[in-house]
């Protein structure tokens, strides 16, 4: 390609802006400003070679450097207004148009080619200061909900209501439009300022935070889709960006989603500026990726494609923006190491915060439990676990079968004779059920209570620590810790779950199947432990007449265990916050054992609600007796309240009926008509609510209750509550609460859809600039994060 291909700016231009931009890396940093400034006052005179390192580049430092041979620091740092413009002041648009002007472009075309760091940091400052803020959600959806079928286009239109207009969409898509009777046009957003850095080879790192792939962008037509056999390729064969949300369903499958967080690269392509780079500074394959983007683009965009090339050595020079590694802070604990490849980074994340979580813990005198890697730290002598000098290990996992009675015996033999010098190591399975049998035999029963006989020598007769441990700590040791929960404490399974689940910091999950194993184990575990379990005999029989005639799995009416139902009680995501179901609030045994002060309801009426003898405001009829109780704040246009109900014992037998069984709750707060559709928003609590309101619902670590939020099942409306509670109290960012969340919420996967997590996006522009002022940098990226997101959830999908 030859430089009459470029238009090519002039030196005035290029220097004043130049000037500025070094200026605005001299307040963040101006020791690279010190260093630029000395490197273009040592630059080469225009007559030099000219350098040709990447290939094909046609503009060089060599071009502007004339200029510059007598400017110093001080300089470039002049407060001086009429030789600098700051480009925080005026339009985006505007500083975008004369940032343009100082480019080389490809002639007939909105395609400029990034000559130096200094230009790349300065387009890059321009996405991410805080000026450039976030569209509102209202602007934003339901564009990003994805429009391509038209059930999503009626279900999300403003004049559609899901409780009266539902019958609409069982109808044919194709007549939809005309018996709705409003346009069902979409309207995409033309706000803000998006830039998308893609990568345009698949190459390792330096690269520039939040990349994406030309792949990322690219959606077969449907012709080659239903021609898989046609290998050449070319622009031709993709979707224009400007008609990804026009598409048809592929799958032509009548099923609403709120929760695309797959296509958030896609529909905001039509909406971005982009800047295309790789870290060998490939110019060729750079201004081809370009080129791409720019017929995907249509020629009707006015956004602009932006081609780097300088010298690869330079790198370094783009500072905060390059992807070398990733830090992370959740809570007191840092996470900061070369996590691989960006689409792996939340999975990275994921597994550490889980091992964190649930890392060593003493769950009963002198029986600890833990994860993996903490074996693999203790059995390497880590100092950090060397302490404990465990000496049975138990390994957990859904392969492991239970010991011979022989091997068992061997045990048993070894250390009557010579104590417990040497650690013992066993395995023992996971789970009952996964052993795809609700019972287990004769010889396996006998290898169980003989284990349990094994555990109990060490710590109870040799006063030794035992370590149970499995992948993640926390799902493949249930079975054996409520086992010998059992065996050391009350005769009841559902008494053991509500000690262990009360206990702070303690995570178990257990599956419906190994629950009703245990409670018809029970009889068993009744009867080896008031025998003489602190001898070295093997248990060779089973005296099943004379445990059935004295023993019987112990009952009583509790409302949480019931069968077919879960039975996992809520997550605890901090000292005083838990985050559940609507089936937790109801349960009057969760509640209590939990001693839950405080219940925040999300649209979600725990079933004692009904013995509450006062009526909400937006309840209230012609035949309504009784109190009334008013909302403390109404939003949403007047469609949404929140309540508060304050219980003392003073009002308590006014407020229930006699004789209900309710929760020893002090307060009741519960927000009225926020449903889990992406159409209604929260964003109103996070960022218009007063203080004084929004501390009812999200929860002070400082604040002396013990609250459970919660919506149906806790993994949108509520999660999202708790992480914007994260992310106020604990000055974590979005990503860092969310993360926070997920991993505590550890039976389902939390998924806030799409709507009310873009607006934990704002509440965390929010909160960042209360925080460092307005001059803050954005740290993530909505698209990128969303397909992170994505990916992180398939892994449990598949």
């Amino acid at each position: 390609m030859s430089a009459l291909d470029f238009v090519v700016p002039t030196h005035h231009a290029k220097l004043k802006l130049t000037l500025l931009l070094t200026k605005e890396l001299a307040v963040a940093s101006p020791c690279i400003a010190k260093s630029l400034a000395t490197s273009y006052a040592q630059a080469k005179l225009p007559n030099s070679a000219v350098r040709k390192a990447s290939g094909s580049t046609l503009v060089d430092d060599d071009y502007i450097c004339t200029e510059y041979k007598s400017l110093s620091v001080e300089d470039l740092t002049s407060d001086d207004e009429s030789v600098v413009t700051s480009p925080h002041k005026g339009s985006l648009n505007l500083k975008l148009l004369a940032f343009n002007k100082t480019l080389s472009h490809f002639a007939n075309t909105n395609i400029y080619v990034i000559s130096s760091p200094l230009q790349l940091t300065y387009l890059l400052n321009l996405h991410s200061l805080a000026r450039n803020a976030m569209p509102l959600s209202l602007e934003m959806f339901p564009y990003l909900h994805g429009l391509s079928s038209m059930n999503q286009r009626v279900y999300f239109h403003p004049k559609f209501d899901p409780q009266t207009d539902l019958d609409l969409l069982s109808g044919e898509p194709a007549t939809l439009p005309a018996r709705f009777g409003y346009d069902t046009d979409v309207k995409v957003p033309d706000l803000a300022f998006h830039l998308m850095t893609v990568n345009s080879l698949e190459c390792e790192r330096p690269k520039l935070i939040n990349s994406v792939s030309v792949d990322d962008l690219l959606t077969f037509k449907l012709s080659y889709v239903h021609n898989p056999k046609c290998e050449d390729f070319d622009y031709k064969a993709f979707e224009k960006f400007d008609t990804i949300y026009q598409i048809l369903d592929y799958s032509e499958s009548r099923e609403l989603m709120n929760r695309n967080y797959e296509l958030q690269i896609k529909l905001m392509a039509p909406l971005s500026h982009f800047v295309v780079y790789n870290n060998t500074m490939n110019f060729f394959a750079n201004s081809e990726a370009a080129r791409a983007i720019q017929h995907l683009m249509g020629p009707h965009s006015n956004r602009a494609v932006y081609v780097v090339d300088f010298d690869v050595n330079r790198w370094l020079q783009m500072g905060e923006y390059l992807d070398s590694k990733s830090n992370c802070h959740i809570l007191d604990q840092k996470f900061s190491a070369d996590m691989g490849p960006l689409n792996e980074r939340l999975s990275f994340l994921e597994q550490n915060l889980i091992w964190l979580l649930n890392g060593v813990k003493e769950l009963f005198p002198r029986f600890y439990i833990g994860n993996v890697y903490n074996f693999k730290q203790i059995v390497s002598s880590n100092q950090r676990l060397s302490h404990y000098d465990f000496k049975l290990h138990i390994y957990c996992h859904e392969n492991a079968k239970f010991p011979s009675l022989g091997a068992i015996n061997e045990m048993f033999n070894k250390i009557e004779s010579e104590g417990l010098e040497e650690p013992i190591y066993i395995e023992f399975p996971d789970s009952i059920i996964k052993l795809g049998v609700k019972t287990i035999s004769q010889r396996e029963t006998l290898s169980y209570i003989n284990v349990m006989k094994l555990i109990n020598l060490v710590v109870n007769k040799f006063k030794k620590k035992v370590f149970a441990y499995s992948f993640d700590g926390f799902t493949g040791i249930t079975l054996l810790s409520l086992s010998m929960g059992l065996f050391w404490g009350p005769d009841s399974i559902e008494d053991v779950v509500c000690n262990v689940f009360r206990k702070s910091s303690f995570k178990f999950y257990f599956l419906q199947g190994d629950y009703n194993f245990i409670k018809n184990f029970e009889v068993y575990i009744q009867w080896v432990k008031r025998q003489a379990v602190k001898d070295f005999h093997l248990i060779v029989e089973l005296p099943l007449s004379k445990i059935n005639d004295n023993y019987r799995p112990y009952t009583k009416q509790i409302d949480w265990f019931k069968e077919g139902a879960d039975m996992n009680f809520p997550s605890q995501m901090y000292e005083n916050l838990y985050l559940g179901s609507a089936e937790h609030a109801s349960s009057t045994t969760v509640l209590n054992a939990l001693k839950i002060t405080k219940i925040v309801s999300i649209d979600e009426k725990p079933a004692w609600f009904k013995y509450l003898k006062c009526t909400f405001e937006h309840e209230v009829t012609l035949s309504t007796t009784g109190p009334v109780v008013k909302p403390i704040y109404v939003f949403n246009n007047g469609t949404a309240q929140v309540y508060e109900i304050v219980i003392n014992s003073a009002v308590e037998s006014k407020l229930f009926e006699a004789g209900a069984s309710i929760p020893e709750v002090k307060s009741i707060i519960y927000i009225h008509n926020v449903r889990d559709d992406g159409k209604d928003s929260l964003l109103p609590l996070l960022v218009n609510c007063p203080e004084s309101i929004q501390r009812r619902f999200l929860v002070d670590p400082r604040d002396n209750v013990r609250a459970l939020i919660h919506c149906r099942i806790g993994v949108s409306r509520s999660a999202s509550l708790v992480i914007a509670s994260v992310m106020k109290y604990f000055g974590m960012d979005v990503v860092e609460s969310y993360m926070f969340v997920r991993v505590r919420r550890f039976n389902v996967i939390i998924q806030p859809n799409l709507r009310i997590f873009y607006e934990l996006f704002l509440f965390d522009e929010m909160l960042r600039k209360r925080r460092f002022g307005s001059d803050y940098k954005k740290k993530h990226c909505w698209w990128v994060v969303c397909e992170q997101i994505f990916r992180l959830n398939q892994q449990y999908m598949q």
